[in-house]
């Protein structure tokens, strides 16, 4: 059986088709001049806003079904410098100090550490599950559904949603209490990573720390009540030499109906592509769409 969910792929990719079309409109009106007036408009602000929170979302979710986060966030954090160092170099005016990849490789870090901590509470109940079985000598198993583990995820990620949405509300940008924080964080080393840029700031793609940690954390926590809400956890001992082992299994119920879906349709497998390769594609999507657009304006046209 895949390890793949492709539901994720799916999702994933649909949101890079997103970005990609948002890509070349903006580079059609900044960078060729194609007068595009919608830009302006409040639906355009939201359709730009929903394609950054889907990916900022669905990489907190996908987090609980990588294996290699650590490597991950490492790559990703790699990758963010070199896009530094690349974009500074090209012009100032494409420099990008802390963009979603950056971000991204931060967000991970974090998940990651927190998951190392959630890993010491769960070997230790799965000890306290051994000493409750090590007596039986034939296969035994059991259902974890619904459940305080459960629930708890889902507060916190009404939790973590709360929180992003007050950061993000211009009601409490224009706050005292926000002004106040903002001045004073201002003054520290790298404000700008931490959400409180200074004036003179500048980054042609820019997604700090606050709020949008509160909003990957959202994506973390209702993965990990997805995660736990439609999986079977069964515990097996078996005695042999006097020793029991115990096999702790993850199977999600609707992973395997899902998947034919996406298989069995070649849109939907073609998204789900897209969707795996999607940090490829995001780094390579801005050059390939430059590219074919001087070739069509300053090549064909001329």
């Amino acid at each position: 059986m895949s390890d793949r969910i492709y539901i994720i792929d799916f999702l994933r990719g649909f949101t890079i088709i997103h970005m990609i079309i948002y890509h070349t409109l903006y580079d059609l009106k900044y960078v060729f001049s194609v007068n595009m007036p919608f830009f302006s408009t409040n639906s355009w602000y939201f359709y730009q806003q929903y394609i950054c929170m889907s990916f900022i979302f669905l990489s907190g979710f996908s987090t609980n079904f990588s294996k290699k986060l650590l490597r991950n966030a490492v790559k990703l954090s790699i990758i963010s410098i070199i896009i530094t160092v690349v974009t500074t170099l090209v012009s100032d005016e494409f420099a990008i100090k802390f963009g979603i990849i950056h971000f991204l490789a931060f967000s991970m870090l974090a998940i990651f550490f927190v998951k190392k901590i959630e890993d010491k509470s769960t070997n230790s109940h799965k000890n306290c599950s051994k000493n409750r079985f090590q007596n039986e000598t034939n296969y035994k198993s059991f259902k974890k559904f619904g459940n305080k583990t459960d629930i708890k995820y889902a507060i916190f990620s009404l939790i973590t949603l709360s929180i992003f949405i007050v950061l993000k509300s211009k009601y409490f940008l224009k706050s005292d209490i926000y002004v106040g924080i903002y001045n004073f964080m201002q003054k520290l080393p790298l404000s700008f990573i931490y959400g409180f840029p200074r004036d003179d700031f500048y980054s042609a793609d820019y997604f700090p720390i606050i709020p949008w940690i509160f909003l990957s954390f959202t994506g973390y926590f209702i993965g990990k009540f997805y995660k736990d809400i439609n999986t079977e956890k069964i515990f097996e001992i078996k005695t042999d030499d006097y020793k029991n082992e115990i096999k702790y299994e993850l199977e999600c119920k609707e992973k395997i109906g899902l998947n034919k879906i996406f298989r069995k349709n070649k849109i939907l497998s073609f998204i789900c592509i897209m969707g795996r390769c999607s940090l490829f594609i995001y780094i390579l999507h801005q050059m390939v769409i430059y590219g074919v657009l001087y070739i069509i304006f300053k090549v064909i046209a001329d």
